[in-house]
């Protein structure tokens, strides 16, 4: 039956998807989703907005 060796097919390949995932999450520093509000804290923003005096 070719069951088998698809299903070894497709396992292979979400192994190599979930390695390739892993990989960039030890890669990345910071993460933002588009079209949400994230506070600066979120991503340890330390600083001023343009146009703070400082008050």
């Amino acid at each position: 039956m070719r069951t088998k060796g698809r299903r070894r097919s497709v396992s292979a390949d979400l192994r190599a998807a979930n390695e390739a995932a892993l990989a960039l999450h030890d890669r990345t520093v910071d993460a933002v989703a588009a079209g949400e509000q994230q506070p600066g804290s979120d991503h340890r923003f330390v600083g001023r907005w343009p146009g703070d005096r400082g008050t």
